[in-house]
């Protein structure tokens, strides 16, 4: 094999390479994805008021599905390390994609349980546009005397059945 093709072939393969996967393929279409389900979220900012943080907000869970035709159903989860005073969500948008931006279509404020380490929230049956793509963003929040901490968080995208 000559020098040319040689090069021609490497360079071909590092062209190949250097192509970031998100291109190749739609957020949802990998395979085993449901198109209709997702409890996969990005953090998009997080608050911390305390040096002690750790006492605060373990991992929240954020899940958006549509479960029948024309229906959303958003489900948040979050515990913390010991019980504080309040704990739960400050703000929660549902948005749809109306083809170049995400539209907020529904919102919620100020979701709490009190003098708890747990706390659940589920709206379910929430009107929408079927085969429209929707997401939820979430702030999720806790409190124990000056010490607060609160974290926001966007789902992935679904289709709405």
């Amino acid at each position: 094999m000559n020098q040319k093709k040689l090069l021609a072939i490497v360079i071909a393969v590092i062209l190949c390479l250097s192509v970031p996967m998100s291109a190749l393929a739609d957020e949802n279409a990998a395979i085993g994805n449901d198109p209709y389900y997702t409890d996969q979220y990005t953090v998009d900012s997080e608050i911390i008021h305390s040096a002690t943080r750790a006492t605060l907000l373990k991992t929240p869970t954020l899940k958006i599905s549509s479960p029948s035709t024309g229906k959303i159903t958003i489900n948040a989860t979050v515990q913390t390390f010991m019980v504080v005073e309040k704990v739960g969500l400050t703000t929660i948008t549902l948005q749809r994609w109306n083809g170049s931006a995400w539209v907020v279509t529904n919102t919620w404020t100020n979701q709490f349980a009190y003098n708890t380490n747990t706390f659940s929230w589920t709206k379910s049956d929430i009107s929408a546009i079927s085969g429209a793509s929707y997401r939820v963003s979430a702030t999720f929040y806790a409190q124990n005397g000056t010490d607060t901490h609160s974290i926001t968080v966007t789902t992935s995208s679904i289709t709405c059945k």
